[in-house]
């Protein structure tokens, strides 16, 4: 099947067109139940979502959320800004290069290598990110590790018991025997900051059967964090997850503006979330089979502050509670379970096709 969610990127307005909700939490063995009679072979193409979502591309414009990192430490998801990430402090960079069948590892500083070390199976790397190594502290530089380059079997696991960030600058990441991306042992559920560099397209791809993993660790979709996971930047991102879900987290996810995400999801759940999932902005596209957003918490849910969310699955969006203060999102579900409460303007028809759309009057 050919993916053109991105088709539109080019052209600011995407389109705000077709939701239905889905709200109940529920976990990966314990989906909701979608009524036989629904007829959700139609929703799932791409297709079908292009075709829709073009029709109102010329409606309506996309105007990225404007972010203010707060200042003050008391406020909501303070530590997920990454200006507030032991700020004034230097940044340490490690450059993996990826090309065919392996990668190279170029330290920006001598000092990196008293804390960080790999383990390397040709274009797979593991990568132990520690605070003390050797005895030594490793003080309070930010460890930045950036990926480039293209492979067709490869893959970063990384074991870290403080916070980092991965930035993603021109890469192309494809494993035949799991995930992409997998971070693993965060103590105390640290933040992973992925930061997708500006004016770059980057693509995570995982394998269809995992044949790689490690006993008693998870590895949960494509690009998996065991902790927060914080997405930012002004590039692009496409991840395609083909076993599992393609985004998955077992805590918060955080998406900034800049953020262009396109999740297509071959398996189960696009983006699968143990906690909440809160968007300040961004422009982020979603197809999957399944659940194309899901929050297992109960009192943890979709938090959308800005950007616009769209998305097409047999349901759009499973989370509870859904809080809404800003943005916009459009999807395309068989559920007919659309919360109405506090969305004076917007309204939710049932087409030929068997899917239900809910339509903005912004």
């Amino acid at each position: 099947m050919k993916y053109t969610f991105f088709r539109h990127l080019s052209v600011p307005a995407m389109a705000i067109c077709a939701m239905s909700l889905c709200l109940s939490a529920c976990s990966d063995d314990d989906d909701p139940v979608v009524e036989e009679e629904d007829d959700v072979e139609s929703l799932l193409t791409t297709e079908l979502a292009d075709s829709i979502w073009s029709a109102y591309s010329s409606l309506y414009t996309f105007t990225d959320a404007t972010e203010v990192t707060p200042t003050d430490t008391a406020a909501d998801y303070y530590e997920d800004y990454a200006d507030n990430w032991l700020e004034g402090d230097d940044t340490r960079d490690v450059t993996i290069t990826f090309s065919d069948d392996t990668a190279t590892v170029e330290f920006a500083s001598s000092k990196n290598t008293k804390f960080i070390s790999i383990d390397q199976d040709g274009a797979h790397l593991v990568i132990y990110n520690d605070s003390v190594l050797d005895g030594e502290a490793a003080g309070r530089g930010r460890m930045n590790f950036i990926l480039k380059g293209s492979t067709s079997d490869g893959s970063v696991r990384f074991y870290s018991n403080k916070k980092f960030m991965i930035t993603l600058d021109g890469v192309s990441l494809t494993n035949s025997r799991g995930a992409a991306i997998n971070v693993q042992k965060s103590l105390e559920k640290k933040r992973v900051f992925v930061n997708i560099a500006e004016g770059t397209e980057n693509y995570l791809t995982d394998a269809t059967n995992y044949t790689d993993t490690v006993a008693g660790e998870d590895d949960k979709g494509c690009l998996f964090s065991e902790g927060k996971l914080v997405l930012m930047g002004d590039g692009q991102l496409t991840v395609t997850g083909n076993y599992n879900h393609a985004i998955a987290a077992d805590d918060r996810m955080h998406i900034h503006s800049g953020v262009r995400l396109n999740v297509v999801c071959n398996a189960k759940d696009g983006i699968h979330i143990n906690d909440e999932l809160v968007m300040s902005g961004g422009l982020v596209q979603v197809y999957a089979p399944k659940d194309a957003v899901q929050c297992d918490s109960l009192s943890d849910g979709l938090v959308l502050r800005g950007g616009r969310l769209l998305t097409c699955a047999k349901r759009a969006i499973t989370a509870t509670p859904f809080v809404y203060s800003a943005g916009s999102f459009c999807a395309i579900g068989a559920s007919s379970d659309v919360p109405t409460s506090g969305l004076a303007t917007w309204s939710y028809t049932k087409q030929e096709d068997g899917y239900y759309i809910l339509e903005s009057a912004e």
